[in-house]
């Protein structure tokens, strides 16, 4: 409910702190099968100093996410990108998947298997390079019988087109 939902809210924000620079808009919990996360800053900017974020992915009936970057460059042993498995939404005692610093790490896909998955940025205040951008896409259950519209076509197996159905392994799936 929204209450439990508002507290949940509340008590990852002290934890993990408000977040800060190009990032701050986009922080927070994050609820879709897929979509991207980044530093903030676009193609053409730096990250901002003393940049602080942070994202839980955590898709409905999510079995697995994985987060692959498209760009990374950062300040190599000062500015990292942390991934972490959680085992629930809250994300208490995670376990830390990835620390990602540098610029070796365009084309990596780390995963998490837990359907939940924590990423943190956090730059200092001197060195700001070009940052990071990654795509996360989750993989769903469904209970047998039910319709997930999450699914996009290229998941279907085989390949079907837009707006056609399938049922396989119990799932009925809409492909979008």
């Amino acid at each position: 409910d929204n209450c439990t939902e508002a507290a949940l809210v509340a008590s990852v924000i002290d934890e993990l702190g408000v977040c800060t620079g190009g990032c701050a808009g986009s922080c927070g919990f994050l609820t879709e099968a897929e979509g991207v996360v980044s530093d903030g800053s676009g193609e053409l900017e730096d990250y901002v100093p003393r940049t602080t974020c942070w994202w839980i992915i955590a898709p409905e009936q999510a079995i697995s996410i994985a987060l692959t970057f498209s760009a990374f460059e950062t300040e190599d042993g000062f500015d990292y990108v942390r991934v972490y498995e959680c085992e629930t939404l809250g994300c208490e005692d995670p376990a830390l998947l990835a620390e990602l610093s540098g610029a070796r790490h365009t084309g990596d896909t780390i995963t998490s298997k837990s359907g939940v998955m924590k990423i943190t940025f956090a730059s200092d205040g001197f060195v700001n390079l070009g940052g990071f951008e990654a795509a996360w896409a989750s993989t769903t259950r469904c209970a047998p019988g039910t319709v997930n519209s999450m699914a996009r076509c290229r998941d279907c197996d085989p390949p079907k087109p837009a707006n056609a159905s399938y049922f396989q392994e119990g799932c009925a799936w809409l492909c979008e």
